[in-house]
């Protein structure tokens, strides 16, 4: 077996690629920049909520952010984020697994100066990756050190094993949901697979679709109590996104609403929620433990903790303050 290349046996039919062993860089920035970057995984309990969407749209924002990002898709065998970007693949994540070719010999340039790493559609070995495959390819993704600020993962729904490798691992996973009952009950399957596995991670819950803020306001307080009381454990908040026929015409162009409709309803949600992202990773990753910074997030008030019955104003957001353990108004 070839040296270097021992995890993925059942491609040894292909070659490594030359260079192989050698650490991957590019873009080329500054030796300082040694800080690995933030992981954030994107995922939903079931399909049709949104979740490519939401993850098109907030990497934009990331970037303006300041935010040196690079999305990967990880909808493996059935990838289709290239589509939302209105990008014409030249490899896929498939090139980087089964041939060893370096992550960025993949990764190409995307809207608003994202990095993009295309998954492969219709590859049956994609679809079934090993776990030792999958630990492989994320231990990758993790060295990629110099000028990466967060990575960003958009996985394929449920909890298969290709999809919670990436979720056990992330520093930080969005979990995506419409107001539909079974939508609900499935995202509380994967934060609760997420919370039995992996509970340092942090866990941000994001309705989408819903009609007004109102309706996601009540999502967030019935999905937090139900998690509160069964797994002792509250979720992060970041806002929701509005149902808006402009979101369907962005989908016809391919391209992220936040830059075809900037001032529609949806992008200002995004675009809100992905600031409040971008403020909490700056301040994870700078693992500061300062009793007087406030989170970025909205919380609830802790006058309003174990109220029975508490839906919550409208302008209060579930967050466990991770670092103190206590809340605050923003």
């Amino acid at each position: 077996m070839k040296r270097g290349f021992q995890v993925f046996s059942r491609f040894r039919r292909r070659p490594a690629a030359p260079g192989y062993q050698a650490q991957e860089a590019r873009p080329t920035e500054p030796e300082a920049r040694s800080r690995r970057p933030f992981l954030l995984c994107v995922t939903s309990g079931k399909g049709g909520t949104g979740k490519s969407f939401l993850t098109s749209n907030l990497v934009i924002r990331f970037a303006q952010a300041g935010l040196k990002t690079l999305l990967v898709d990880a909808d493996l065998g059935m990838a289709n984020l290239h589509l939302l970007l209105n990008i014409t693949p030249q490899k896929t994540l498939y090139q980087a697994v089964a041939m060893g070719t370096p992550i960025w010999d993949v990764a190409q340039r995307g809207p608003g100066g994202i990095w993009f790493l295309p998954g492969g559609s219709g590859i049956a070995e994609l679809a079934n990756l090993r776990q030792s495959e999958l630990r492989f390819l994320i231990s990758r993704l993790r060295q990629l050190r110099r000028g990466l600020d967060l990575i960003v993962i958009d996985t394929a729904a449920g909890i298969a094993h290709q999809t919670t490798a990436f979720l056990f691992a992330a520093d930080m996973n969005l979990i995506v949901t419409t107001p539909d009952i079974t939508a609900l009950t499935d995202a509380y399957a994967v934060i609760k697979t997420i919370h039995q596995n992996h509970p340092e991670a942090a866990t941000v819950l994001i309705p989408n679709r819903v009609r007004d803020r109102v309706e996601g306001d009540e999502i967030r307080d019935r999905v937090s109590g139900i998690t509160k009381r069964f797994l002792g454990m509250e979720l992060l908040h970041a806002g929701s996104v509005s149902e808006d026929p402009c979101v369907r015409d962005a989908l016809r162009r391919k391209e992220p609403v936040t830059l075809s409709f900037p001032e529609s309803p949806p992008a200002q949600e995004i675009n809100q929620m992905a600031d409040r992202l971008a403020r909490e990773i700056r301040r994870r990753r700078m693992a500061e433990r300062d009793d007087q910074e406030v989170s970025p997030f909205e919380e609830i008030p802790r006058a309003a903790q174990g109220q029975r019955g508490y839906n919550g104003p409208g302008r209060w957001n579930a967050f466990q303050n991770q670092s103190r353990g206590g809340f605050r108004r923003e």
